[in-house]
């Protein structure tokens, strides 16, 4: 029976990286018996600068409302940890160390990917050795889709990013600046694929999708915003649910904590329901057009805002999409999506059976 294992960001905290894990696993299912998802004891690290619960945790310094938040977020993270357990399959938590030759003996192909695994979040070599799979034989390595979330390597860690790249036999990225890097670093073209959310069509995801507990009103415009929401972003919402009567579901707001609540799941049932979308989000933009949206995308105003551009206007230059919410010719996008999937499963077809005995 073969077994793979996805090596992927791993928290319980952010609806993008649950849902391209459980896409990943839908993926692989066609190569292996068994898809596996690693998890490892140091995740908070590797989050602890990203800003997008800033909304929330500035809060936290408020007493009236320290507890309500508390109870809110514990919540939220329970409903992630159970999405984790039914979904994708995760093998018992480790710690890097602990990842070696021995352990990776047990399973056949390791698959690093998608989302940013190869941004370092923790500026440590341990880490990036982690995501280049150096504790997994070469002929098991595979990337599928991986991002950087950056277009220059720190050059204190070139040397390590220059190993790790060269320990694959074929390489992928799901950006082109990340395509462009590593011909850069070691002179190797890499397959430009579609992130690993875009293999599943509306219909499949669709079958994990869950009503919120919450009540959801009938016509209402999702906002998904990562970060700060900005005034030009509020007054156009607000504006447009004016006009259209309709009313607005937003993820972070501060002042509906019950959407805070929302899981991976959930997610999905808001998008196909929702009548606009609103969002600075790279997947918000993902399931937005595959569930054939009209949807208007900002650029996101903190400090990771500008590891943002690369993806989206890869994103939208493959689709031929503005984001500027009117009207898209989903057709055309079908046609496109139909080409890029095969796309991917060309390439697996070209990794896998050199990995898997």
């Amino acid at each position: 029976m073969r077994s793979i294992v996805i090596v992927t960001l791993y928290d319980n905290i952010n609806i993008g990286n649950k849902l391209q894990n459980y896409a990943v696993a839908q993926v692989l299912k066609k190569y292996a018996d068994n898809v596996y998802t690693l998890s490892y004891k140091e995740a908070n690290q590797l989050h602890k600068d990203m800003g997008w619960k800033g909304r929330l945790v500035a809060l936290l310094g408020f007493p009236r409302q320290k507890a309500e938040i508390k109870r809110t977020i514990l919540k939220r993270r329970k409903k992630f940890e159970n999405f984790s357990k039914k979904y994708l399959n995760v093998l018992p938590m480790r710690k890097y160390t602990q990842y070696n030759y021995e352990f990776s003996k047990k399973y056949d192909a390791f698959v690093v990917g998608s989302d940013q695994v190869w941004h370092n979040w923790s500026k440590s070599e341990q880490e990036l050795k982690y995501f280049f799979l150096d504790f997994v034989e070469q002929k098991k390595r595979i990337c599928l889709s991986p991002s950087f979330g950056f277009d220059k390597i720190p050059e204190e860690f070139k040397a390590e990013y220059i190993e790790g790249l060269k320990g694959f036999k074929f390489l992928s990225c799901r950006e082109k600046s990340g395509c462009d890097l590593i011909e850069k670093l070691i002179g190797k073209k890499a397959e430009l694929l579609i992130d690993p959310t875009m293999m599943l069509s509306a219909k499949e995801w669709d079958i994990i999708a869950t009503k919120p507990e919450y009540d959801t009103p009938p016509n209402y415009i999702l906002v998904y915003f990562l970060g700060d929401m900005g005034e030009k972003a509020k007054e156009e919402v607000y504006k447009l649910a004016e006009e259209k009567h309709l009313d607005i579901i937003d993820i972070f707001d501060i002042s509906k904590l019950r959407y805070y609540i929302t899981s991976p799941s959930d997610f999905l049932y808001l998008v196909k329901h929702a009548d606009y979308i609103y969002t600075n989000s790279f997947h918000g933009c993902v399931f937005s057009i595959l569930y054939k949206k009209c949807f208007k995308l900002y650029q996101r105003e903190d400090s990771e805002g500008r590891n943002m551009s690369d993806r989206l206007k890869t994103l939208l230059d493959k689709f031929n999409i503005k984001g500027d919410g009117n009207t898209i010719d989903y057709k055309e996008i079908e046609d496109i999506l139909f080409f890029e999937r095969q796309k991917v499963d060309q390439y697996l077809d070209k990794c896998i059976p050199k990995s898997i005995p």
